[in-house]
């Protein structure tokens, strides 16, 4: 084989055949008798196909489709044998998945959104997986059978349930559901919480527990999720029925907290969502869904508030038991960095090279710190809150005292762009302050003597955050 790579593979309904799809140049298909490592029969296709499978019945007969591709293959005496579908006087489509039914009945989903069903190697006939006309081009991605009959799933986050008719050979549909982002909250009480609007995911793969009352998608932003499927009858398409579990981010984490009183972090992420985990438990417990993108948060240390930046205003948010509920918003833009003070009671955020003072329970301005040339990349504060010290990419790391706003210490230097900073407790000397640079430099700075680097530590060329 000259594949680089493997496309997709099945086991046959016995388990003792394997067969596997390659990709390019060759495109190979191959059938093992895996618990041998025996080759049974290879055939090179020369054009990309997505899927394989085996006839539940019969596993010497495979089902194969592709971009304008749909055979059946037979594996006979060392060799794959391949002979089209009839498809008629129809337009051969863009098959992007299929898969059999008990009854050897093969359903193909389409990029048009119609279902195709072929009986013994001849089409039968179509039907749209959507109930109006506004989506009737959406892309079908998946397709698997189950008992009543069998479901697809596809772009927009559509969810299409066909089942057998009264004349067991035909197919209706008689569900459609919708998976979205914002799965737990419906559009009203979106709207309420500033949440996003509720953004449909494409269902790119799906698959159903042997028991089938549990279905489970995976969608084109690397989330999974869960739909009971043997509710069905009872199930509002209205409503969200959807379970998101994981909760991973899908894109950069732009910003990342701890907090001291309870076991929790926060992440924000280019995926316009926070989320709250729970590290005891090594679960998710909240996500928000923001209309744009957070840039910086910060996590009180009673873990029950939490400061997230975004282009236009830094936002003060509530974190409760089933939400995460906004209850201020400040002038500060583009907040790239905040944080809350080492007991809580103040907090600070930076707008490029000034950073703002406020208190935590009157929401009140306490003053503006001015001296930076570049932006401030880091703030922390210092033991017993009365002052903080910045890094910013002007090469300066700053030492600022909180009652006056004033600057009492700094070092610069200008060949270097700092990226983060951090303070180290009191010891019987001075307290030392270290700060990472770009050029991959670890500088560590006692308080008192600013000007001179007491001791470098080189780790290469890396970008660092605290």
């Amino acid at each position: 084989m000259q594949s680089q790579e493997f496309v997709t593979s099945a086991f046959s309904a016995d388990g003792k055949l394997l067969a596997a799809l390659g990709g390019a140049p060759d495109h190979a298909l191959v059938v093992w008798l895996w618990d041998k490592g025996k080759v049974l029969g290879v055939s090179k296709l020369m054009q990309p196909v997505s899927r394989v499978s085996f006839n539940p019945t019969d596993s010497s007969t495979l089902g194969s489709s592709g971009a304008r591709y749909l055979k059946l293959w037979r594996n006979s005496d060392g060799q794959l044998k391949a002979w089209n579908l009839g498809t008629g006087k129809r337009e051969q489509h863009n098959y992007l998945d299929h898969c059999w039914l008990p009854d050897e009945k093969l359903v193909a989903c389409t990029d048009t959104g119609d279902v195709c069903i072929f009986e013994h190697g001849e089409f039968k006939h179509s039907m749209s997986a959507s109930s109006g006309s506004s989506s009737a081009s959406r892309p079908l991605l998946c397709v698997c059978a189950f008992s009543r009959g069998f479901i697809v799933g596809g772009a927009g986050g559509v969810l299409s349930v066909f089942e057998r008719g009264d004349d067991k050979d035909g197919f209706m549909l008689t569900h459609t559901f919708s998976c979205a982002h914002g799965a737990g909250l419906s559009s009203a009480s979106a709207a309420a919480t500033g949440a996003a609007e509720v953004a449909p995911l494409d269902i790119t793969s799906i698959s159903l527990t042997p028991s089938e009352e549990m279905l489970v998608c995976s969608c084109a932003s690397s989330q999974l999720a869960s739909f009971p499927l043997a509710n069905i009858d009872i199930l509002k398409p209205t409503e969200s029925n959807f379970h998101f579990f994981g909760g991973f981010h899908h894109g950069p984490i732009t910003g990342l907290d701890s907090c001291v009183r309870k076991p929790i972090v926060a992440t924000c992420g280019a995926d316009r969502t926070l989320r709250i985990w729970n590290y005891a438990t090594k679960g998710c417990e909240q996500v928000k869904y923001f209309s744009e993108e957070p840039l910086s948060l910060s996590l009180h240390p009673n873990g029950h508030h939490v400061l997230v930046g975004f282009g236009d205003k830094l936002r003060f948010f509530n974190v409760l038991l089933d939400d995460v509920r906004q209850v201020q918003d400040f002038p500060v833009k583009a907040c790239r960095e905040c944080r809350f003070s080492r007991g809580g009671q103040y907090f600070a955020a930076v707008m490029g090279p000034t950073i703002h003072l406020f208190d935590t329970h009157t929401f009140e301005p306490m003053g503006v710190l001015k001296g930076h040339s570049g932006t401030v990349k880091c703030i922390c504060w210092l033991e017993g809150d009365l002052g903080m010290v910045s890094a910013g990419l002007d090469g300066a790391v700053y030492e600022w005292r909180l009652e006056t706003s004033e600057r009492v210490e700094d070092h610069v230097l200008k060949s270097c762009q700092y990226e983060a900073v951090v303070c180290g407790p009191h010891t019987k000397t001075k307290m030392a302050v270290v700060a990472a640079g770009r050029d991959g430099v670890l500088r560590e700075i006692l308080r008192g003597s600013m000007s001179t680097v007491s001791h470098e530590t080189h780790i290469g060329q890396w970008h660092c955050r605290t």
